[in-house]
């Protein structure tokens, strides 16, 4: 009998909704931050304006951060997603509103980086996702059934810090592409002639599927082999790497803690993924059992 077991239900929507929430979240922290760097910055070389546009980058991180909140609340209680609904179409009336005293400026602020990125997040995803969950509240669809334990939940998490990891680095690689396409970054005039980002985005890339692929198998028990093939490799991979660069010499000192926790994070991955698959393969034969006495 496994102990410590959380029962949810999540509509398909909602766990959408929870992902993009993460994903918001993680955003708004990032976005923080370049405020707080902005303002720090004013302060010390006494510019006004940069300290506004610290405060109003800090404003922004927290509206984002109110709609994650809002959103990872609806995720687990879809009859509360109207908070979350209500306000998206705020913001989205806002945007419109902005565009439209632009155009009457003689501008066009549609195809503003800001502008562009807020009307996708607001109007085409959140919008759209408030919507779903809202239609299955209101028709009282049932999400499906999960039943998580210790070892499911832990993997879940780490599931999430790897989904988190592969947002930064698509969002890293994003900014280094948009810096030298414009001329900001030395040595870079775009994607395609920069190695490194192309290296960068394709990390992301995996460390996005990893992520989904942990979290939909400590969700789905019975569906958690791949993520353990992938990890198994990955460690695998790690650990020869590691052994050739301290055969080679070409890892410092300052370098091995770090490298050791990638091994030990990795570690624990195919630990709780081999967990989670015994667990999964003696609930079958319990089934089993129960069916033929």
């Amino acid at each position: 009998m496994r102990h410590d077991v959380t029962v949810t239900r999540r509509t398909p929507s909602q766990t959408l909704l929870y992902f993009v929430s993460v994903l918001m979240a993680v955003l708004a922290g990032l976005i923080l931050a370049l405020g707080v760097i902005l303002v720090v910055m004013g302060h010390a070389s006494l510019a006004n304006q940069q300290t506004r546009m610290g405060g109003l980058v800090a404003c922004a991180a927290a509206l984002l951060g109110v709609t994650a909140w809002l959103g990872m609340r609806a995720a687990r209680d879809y009859s509360k997603a109207g908070a979350y609904r209500s306000l998206c179409y705020t913001v989205s009336l806002l945007i419109l509103l902005v565009i439209i005293a632009g155009w009457s400026n003689g501008k066009i602020v549609i195809f503003d980086p800001v502008v562009l990125a807020a009307t996708v997040i607001y109007v085409l995803i959140c919008s759209s996702l408030a919507d779903e969950v809202e239609k299955d509240y209101a028709l009282g669809v049932k999400g499906e059934l999960l039943v998580l334990d210790g070892t499911q939940r832990r993997l879940h998490f780490m599931g999430m810090v790897l989904l988190l990891q592969g947002v930064v680095a698509l969002l890293l690689s994003l900014l280094a592409w948009l810096l030298g396409a414009n001329g900001i970054a030395p040595n870079g005039a775009g994607w395609v002639s920069t190695p490194g980002i192309i290296a960068l985005a394709i990390t992301g890339g995996l460390l996005l599927g990893s992520g989904l692929l942990a979290t939909f198998g400590a969700n789905h028990p019975q569906h958690i082999g791949p993520f353990l093939v992938v990890s198994t490799a990955v460690l695998a991979l790690e650990v020869a790497w590691t052994v050739l660069q301290l055969m080679r010499r070409d890892i410092t000192v300052s370098e091995l803690p770090l490298t050791f926790l990638a091994i030990l994070f990795t570690l624990s991955c195919v630990h709780l993924s081999r967990q989670i698959r015994d667990q999964a393969r003696k609930d079958a034969e319990g089934e089993r059992d129960g069916e033929i006495g």
